[in-house]
């Protein structure tokens, strides 16, 4: 299989039509040898992430966030991104990101965090323009819960610390979910009439914005984001069966966070 074919076969799962204007899903680097047998999958292209891809012998990557989001204007080993394409290159190793394409899928982000969470998918929160999939996903969760509960929840899923804000339901029984930065959607979010907002990157005055309307949580971009590569990698494994799909082992986010143990006297 060449690089091109399984572009065209990720094209026919994760419709590339269906990816937001302007995001650059597709083919970022080919390769010489231009033959497709061992994948490797993954949130972000790290210089840990090549290493691993050729520590496994993988001769592509499908990766979720474009490594190049706007013209590549140098290739310097100075810069971060100039270096990972030099390094994909001189490995001869292909990649392919789908990002927003995959967010639109009906199994993409949004219903991997969904079942995980144990919620029934009940629409997108807003349709695409192409007619093909949506942004965002609304759900009904199995057993409603209160929002503290419900926030705890959520940080065992994501295994992180949540930020969240009240809103005006005694109980979550409705959630409206947009992985990574999702902002752009909160007037989706409150029009759905769901009782929680479920996005990343919020920033303090957004939680101001919708305090007593709506319960907004924020889990942080990777960690709602990161079942995105077992996923990816599973999806895959069914639609080509002659094709090896390796999740990475590699926690790409540079986050890290630190809990104080002292306490307030």
């Amino acid at each position: 299989m060449t690089v091109e074919q399984l572009q065209i076969h990720i094209d026919s799962a994760f419709p590339m039509a269906s990816a937001m204007s302007g995001d650059p899903v597709g083919i970022h680097v080919d390769s010489r040898r231009n033959t497709v047998a061992r994948v490797l999958t993954c949130l972000d292209v790290t210089d840990k992430v090549i290493s691993e891809a050729v520590h496994e012998q993988c001769d592509t990557i499908v990766a979720f966030h474009p490594l190049i989001y706007s013209g590549l204007q140098r290739v310097l080993t100075t810069d971060r991104i100039g270096n990972l394409v030099r390094r994909l290159i001189e490995h001869d190793i292909a990649l392919i990101c789908v990002h927003t394409a995959f967010d639109a899928a009906p199994n993409g982000t949004n219903a991997l965090l969904c079942s995980r969470l144990e919620a029934d998918v009940i629409r997108h929160l807003v349709p695409s323009p192409s007619g093909i999939g949506g942004m965002g996903l609304v759900a009904r969760v199995h057993n409603p819960c209160t929002q503290e509960a419900f926030a705890e929840k959520l940080s065992d899923v994501c295994g992180s610390p949540v930020r969240w804000s009240k809103g005006p339901a005694e109980l979550i029984s409705t959630i409206a979910v947009v992985g990574g930065s999702g902002m752009s959607f909160v007037d989706s979010a409150l029009a759905s009439g769901v009782d929680a907002f479920i996005t990343a990157d919020v920033r303090y005055h957004g939680f101001f914005g919708v305090e007593g309307r709506l319960a907004l949580f924020d889990p942080g971009h990777y960690e709602m984001e990161q079942f995105v590569v077992h996923g990816l990698a599973d999806i895959l494994s069914h639609l080509l069966s002659t094709v090896a799909f390796v999740p990475t082992t590699v926690r790409t986010s540079p986050v890290q966070y630190t809990i104080s143990s002292h306490r307030a006297a």
